[in-house]
This record gives structure tokens, C-alpha cells and sequence, in this order.
């Protein structure tokens, strides 16, 4: 992808560009013209720019992690929900102890009827991002429409039940009496 640096008018992104030779810093510019796109709703253009990144493979595993995550966010933000699923889990292969992918990943498998996906993808998210209650309110809600995962999937309860415990030690959660 050619960009026209006269077009840009970020001063970050024209100097990331300016240094074509210099793959890293090529990512990171193209990463940050995705993160604009993403500002302006231009989701198409987002995942365009993320996957430049993709294509450069650049050494540093934040900017690989981020671009399939930031991919994966953009294509649920079209109805992608299957191909934002295989970024998801692009982002958890590069550090499997984010949880953010982990959370993108349990938004796609739901809305794919993926139930069980989802709701391992969610309580993951939880149990490695502990203070965020996004996760934990996400597999709370998908509980509530379908019970039936408690009874289909065995151990399903007890996971929940133990992340729950755990996430009231650290304070996220109130005690119940």
C-alpha cells in the first residue's frame, strides 16, 4: 500500500513513514493511520492499515498482537464475526495471556451460536483480565439466555464459580452473604 505523505497530517505518522526502510517503524505508522481510520468509523480502511502491519510482520509482538486484535474489533464492528474470529485467536497465538482478544473472540463465537466457545472465550478474558468487568458481564449475560450451557457443558459451573471467588479475592467483585 503506497501512502501519499503530503496527505497526512499527523506529524507521528508522516515521521513513522517518512523511514521506509525501516520495517518497525513502517508498522507503526501504518498501525497508527489504522487507529485513525477507526476514529472516523472507517472500519474497511481500519483493517486495510492493520493488515499492511500483518503483511510487514514486524518484530515486535505488541504491534502483531494489536493489529489482529484491532482487525478482529473492526470486522465485528461490519458483521464479520467469522473472519474476526480467526484474528481473535491470530492476536491470543501471539500472547496468550491478553485478554482482550479473548473478549473479541467470545463477541464473535456468540453471535455465531458458538455458545461453549463463547463462554470458555469470556471467562479466559476474565481470569487474565481481572480488573475489567466487561468479560465477566459478557458471559453473565450469555448464562442468563442460555442456562442450558451449565447443565451441557459439566464443568462449565464450577469455572464460573471458581473466576467468581477469584474475582471477589481481588476486590472486583463485592462479597455475597
Amino acid at each position: 500500500m503506497q501512502i501519499d505523505l503530503t496527505t497526512i497530517t499527523n506529524p507521528d505518522i508522516r515521521n513513522f513513514l517518512s523511514y521506509s526502510a525501516n520495517p518497525e517503524s513502517l508498522a507503526k505508522g501504518y498501525f497508527l493511520l489504522g487507529v485513525e481510520a477507526e476514529g472516523k468509523s472507517n472500519w474497511a480502511g481500519a483493517i486495510e492499515y492493520y493488515k499492511v502491519v500483518l503483511n510487514i510482520n514486524p518484530a515486535d509482538p505488541v504491534s502483531r498482537y494489536f493489529a489482529s486484535h484491532n482487525i478482529a474489533y473492526s470486522m465485528i464492528q461490519l458483521g464479520r464475526m467469522n473472519e474476526s474470529k480467526g484474528y481473535a485467536q491470530a492476536a491470543i497465538t501471539v500472547n496468550e495471556e491478553w485478554p482482550h482478544a479473548y473478549n473479541l473472540l467470545g463477541i464473535a463465537c456468540r453471535a455465531l451460536g458458538k455458545y461453549e466457545d463463547a463462554a470458555r472465550a469470556f471467562l479466559s478474558a476474565t481470569l487474565k483480565g481481572p480488573k475489567g468487568k466487561t468479560a465477566w458481564l459478557q458471559l453473565q449475560s450469555l448464562l442468563a439466555e442460555h442456562p442450558e450451557l451449565h447443565t451441557e457443558v459439566p464443568d462449565l459451573s464450577n469455572a464460573v464459580e471458581s473466576a467468581r471467588r477469584f474475582l471477589v479475592s481481588r476486590g472486583v467483585l463485592p462479597r455475597s452473604n
